[in-house]
């Protein structure tokens, strides 16, 4: 047959080998596991190798032909060979997509949608049977983190005293998240405590108890929870031998405790919350056999993160509850009650976009979405308050530390440049030479540079934004510039007021709280910088931070 030199033309393949190469080719691309079964003679006929990583090869188990390893429905009980899919396809059911828990034999757990179709033939009878199967396991521990999250957040909210609110987040975590959980505060005189231990086995929590009494953790070790803290850094160790356990016994009795627990894997978090190290977070896998993933440390992290604020928070009110003023007193507690509610809020609409606990419509989604934008706004509000009390309060401290002046402008360019290119213009950097030095406290510094960056691109609607520092002998002049709306004279007093803005349309569309550029100032003021702003009604904008170089 004549086709006209048309590209688009497939040859008909008449061979069945042919047919056959092409197809199982096709399912070995496929990220679904596929499995074809002859209806009459019960033999898989193609097997990816995706579905057998899924469920283990096909054996015949009282004549019908299963996947060799165990699998579970949501009650725990254990599938019979004439419930799987295949079974029920075999007997001409079509089966629509399901979830099975299956236990491979190293003991992981897996959750696995699958599905049945028969085939029949021209005369109408059974001929195959096509099985289908997808791991969900990741998709299932993304929701699974989401709600953990949620519920934690809401934990946090019912406590202001800190060492309950530990305890109940190491109670939540066993056994979602470990099979133990253990967790240290720093007390005043920087000695380690620790506040909770929670196991699956009450046993085995009395022997981590007996651990802590008999083997005090030392502030100065260079490994574990002690490092955690110093560093402020969390660990993950995907798997841990026992010859690592040998490296950190202090003797054999130590050693044997360590070995009773029998350690899989690890993750050690700090508990960390504006600038200041609070203690750390020990997640700990052993029976379940689970490893640990940077996706779990994620969570993790998460995790300690609102609970150290959380902690904090509940310091802060107690500060409060003691200070002269009564406004901070006020804006600390009604930012601590509000702050922890939110945060679930937010945890719940993100579940409930994804679908969770049940499919939604667009429209419901789209819903879902305005609720945690206009929850995470009032959450800003909130964290800046929170900011600006503690500014208030004195009990800010700088953390001085030598940092590069390049290396402040390249964090700050990392972090607003995705801001401004989804506003479609650039954001410019000059960075100066390597060797110029400040002696201050670079996370401070930073988020006066990010708050400066962040109003710019807010309010820049073409042009571009500038970032840059200069050297004036002995100072460096931090400078953050817009093509942007600018501001009259009579305004530039009064734009580091707290809550103050200008009444414009752009002003309400780029959104903000009015209390960025207060704490700028409150920060340069702790750092005995000199912030200054050089402002055009639209002309732009300039603000500069003068700090003295490292000599």
């Amino acid at each position: 047959m004549d086709n006209g030199g048309s590209r688009d033309t497939w040859p008909v393949m008449h061979d069945e080998a042919l047919q056959r190469s092409v197809l199982s080719s096709l399912a070995r691309q496929l990220a679904s596991g596929i499995l074809v079964v002859d209806a009459r003679t019960r033999q898989p006929l193609m097997q990816n190798p995706q579905m057998e990583r899924i469920c283990g090869p096909i054996v015949l188990e009282q004549g019908v032909p299963v996947p060799a390893w165990v699998g579970y429905h949501p009650d725990g009980s254990s599938y019979s060979p004439e419930e799987w899919p295949l079974a029920r396809g075999l007997r001409g059911e079509k089966v629509e997509p399901q979830e099975i828990e299956i236990v491979r034999p190293n003991g992981e757990r897996v959750m696995v949608r699958m599905s049945a179709e028969p085939i029949l033939d021209e005369g109408g009878e059974l001929c195959l049977v096509v099985v289908t199967g997808l791991d969900v396991t990741g998709q299932r521990r993304t929701y699974a983190s989401r709600r953990f999250l949620a519920d934690a957040s809401t934990l946090l909210a019912s406590t202001q005293d800190p060492v309950d609110t530990l305890r109940n987040i190491a109670r939540l975590a066993v056994p979602i998240l470990a099979d133990w959980c253990t967790i240290e505060l720093l007390d005043e005189s920087g000695a380690i405590q620790r506040v909770a231990v929670e196991h699956i086995d009450s046993r085995k929590a009395r022997a981590a108890e007996e651990l802590s009494h008999r083997h005090p953790l030392d502030p100065d070790s260079e490994t574990g929870v002690a490092k955690v803290i110093r560093s402020r850094t969390a660990e993950l160790h995907d798997e841990i031998h026992p010859e690592t356990l040998n490296e950190v016994a202090e003797s054999p009795a130590h050693q044997k405790l360590l070995m009773e627990l029998g350690i899989r894997s690890m993750m050690i978090v700090p508990l960390v919350a504006r600038d200041r190290a609070l203690g750390a977070i020990s997640f700990v896998s052993a029976e379940s056999g689970r490893q640990y993933s940077s996706g779990d440390l994620e969570v993790a992290e998460e995790l300690a993160s609102r609970a150290a604020l959380a902690i904090e928070n509940s310091r802060l009110v107690d500060q409060s509850r003691a200070a002269s003023e009564a406004k901070s007193d006020f804006l600390a507690v009604m930012s601590h009650e509000l702050r922890t509610p939110l945060t679930a809020i937010i945890g719940y609409a993100e579940l409930f976009q994804l679908g969770v606990p049940e499919p939604v419509t667009q429209r419901q989604h789209d819903q879902a979405e305005r609720i945690e934008v206009s929850a995470r706004h009032l959450l800003q509000i909130i964290e800046e308050i929170l900011t600006l009390v503690t500014l208030d309060s004195g009990e800010a401290k700088v953390r001085y530390e030598k940092v590069p002046v390049a290396e402040l402008l390249r964090r700050a360019f990392n972090i607003i440049e995705p801001m401004a290119r989804s506003k479609g213009f650039p954001l410019l950097v000059r960075l100066p030479d390597e060797s110029h030095v400040i002696n201050s406290d670079p996370d401070k510094v930073l988020q006066i540079l990010l708050n400066l960056l962040s109003n710019a691109v807010k309010f820049t609607e073409m042009g571009d934004v500038r970032l840059a520092a200069d050297v004036e002998g002995d100072t460096v002049v931090f400078s953050v510039s817009d093509s942007g709306i600018g501001l009259e004279e009579e305004n530039v007093r009064k734009i580091f007021e707290p809550f103050w803005q200008v009444e414009r349309p752009i002003t309400r569309r780029a959104g903000g709280t009015g209390l960025g550029l207060t704490i700028c100032r409150r920060l340069s003021d702790l750092l005995g910088a000199q912030l200054a702003v050089d402002s055009r009604a639209g002309a732009g904008s300039t603000f500069t931070i003068r700090l003295p170089l490292e000599s």
